[in-house]
């Protein structure tokens, strides 16, 4: 049994069925997310607990969790296990590789090596010296133990973008995850991982995607999310219409970019799992991006399973992508999961038990509030938990002014609220806050920090 589990970064659910109506296979209506953003909800991918179970969530990012992940578990019954990240959350350095054989990256990846120099931070320091800047750069490079010729790479490629020459890809890493596909003999008993981040902020296709002329100069779509909300004012150009025109862009381009990609995946695996982890706000609730709350446009997600035995089709009870790893277990005979959540036993789609489905907020990371603090103001309104819930009732959730919840038993959704939040055992870990620099550019440049 190969199995394909596959993470389109930040699509919103309204943006999926609009764009994705060619993905055939059954379909969960009622997919909900335990998370905001990306981090907390791969922990729960990759081992069935929810983010505060695991403590992987704003206050600690790195997969270290006593929990054994479902790539490691394939490991240990002889599966190849393989993943594509173009997420620089979702790395080695975050201990997202636990369990892979072989991890891939894109570019973000390739430049968040530890040994690779700084140049950003470097430039920053040394503007006004003119080229004699580069030639302490280099002597730099030569006299220190980075690696010489990946930093030198690096330089040059800084160097062309500031001159209008873009030598970074022209998407961001779809189009080296269908090469790796295509260049790679699957075997039986195989399992895949793929982050795909073409949705996500810089909302950056490929030219021939864009709806209007702009200029290459798209700096007004890299902002830290959290602070444009604070002080209302995110960069300028970056309205909300301008944003969302730009951000429905990179979604058509995922659409055909991952027509493609899925094409590859049916020949050589017999399950493919598609879904995104969360969703995007463009001004929604006076808020940009996924960087706080859980409301319904972050949580409420897409999810669709594929295979030559599942027929098309759609399931409206509620389900969690922490089921996701219950489901690959069973299908994967990993005795680990909880057979009573699988999506899939034996073969056909399983009728989901009628159960609540929480979510969860952790507050915000070191670098946000950081970053937030040297802009003169506060996150601590922001940095309190929430927690939601879904069942037959509908969807109710914390948030700062109260709890919003459907006209109908919003008292049982607030109960059901108040229970979990009491009875999840947190755990807590120690800050991860000493990133590399390199490390925090590429999060900078996609509003993390």
């Amino acid at each position: 049994m190969n199995v394909a589990l596959v993470v389109l970064d930040t699509l919103r659910l309204d943006a999926f069925r609009e764009e994705f109506g060619w993905l055939p296979g059954h379909r969960f209506e009622q997919a909900w997310s335990p998370a905001n953003w990306t981090v907390p909800v791969h922990g729960s991918l990759f081992t069935g607990h929810s983010p505060g179970e695991i403590g992987v969530h704003a206050k600690h990012q790195s997969l270290d969790c006593p929990e054994p992940t479902l790539a490691k578990l394939l490991s240990k019954v002889g599966y190849r296990t393989q993943a594509f990240s173009a997420n620089p959350n979702i790395s080695p350095i975050f201990g997202f590789d636990r369990g892979f054989k072989e991890f891939y990256g894109s570019y973000r990846l390739n430049y968040m090596e530890r040994e690779v120099y700084d140049w950003q931070e470097f430039i920053s320091e040394h503007q006004s010296q003119g080229l004699a800047r580069y030639v302490a750069a280099l002597r730099e490079i030569l006299s220190s133990d980075i690696a010489t010729l990946p930093s030198l790479r690096r330089g040059l490629d800084i160097k062309l973008r500031d001159l209008g020459v873009r030598s970074d890809p022209d998407d961001d890493g779809a189009k080296r995850a269908l090469s790796l596909i295509k260049s790679t003999q699957f075997d039986d008993d195989e399992f895949l991982f793929c982050n795909l981040m073409e949705t996500h902020a810089p909302y950056d296709p490929p030219r021939e995607y864009w709806t209007t002329e702009w200029d290459d100069d798209r700096s007004w779509t890299t902002f830290a999310a959290l602070l444009a909300t604070i002080t209302g004012h995110p960069p300028e150009g970056a309205t909300p219409e301008r944003l969302k025109q730009a951000y429905d862009d990179s979604v058509r381009y995922l659409s055909d970019i991952y027509e493609n990609i899925f094409e590859e995946l049916r020949d050589s695996f017999d399950v493919v799992i598609t879904l995104s982890d969360h969703g995007e706000l463009f001004d929604h609730h006076s808020l940009y991006q996924h960087a706080y709350g859980l409301y319904p446009e972050l949580t409420h997600v897409p999810l669709v399973i594929s295979g030559n035995e599942i027929h098309n089709g759609n399931t409206s009870t509620p389900v969690s992508l922490t089921d996701v790893f219950h489901t690959i277990a069973e299908l994967t005979g990993v005795q680990a999961g909880d057979s009573n959540r699988a999506l899939i036993s034996e073969g056909s789609v399983s009728e989901p038990e009628d159960r609540s489905i929480y979510t969860e907020y952790h507050g915000v990371s070191h670098q946000n509030r950081q970053r937030i603090i040297n802009a003169g103001y506060s996150p601590d309104p922001y940095d309190e938990k929430l927690f939601g819930v879904v069942d037959a009732g509908g969807y109710g959730y914390q948030t700062m002014e109260g709890f919003n919840s459907p006209a109908k038993g919003t008292t049982d959704l607030l109960n059901l609220v108040k229970s979990y939040a009491e009875s999840l055992d947190n755990r807590e870990y120690g800050s991860d806050n000493k990133l590399p620099a390199s490390v925090k550019r590429q999060l900078e440049d996609l509003g993390y920090a």
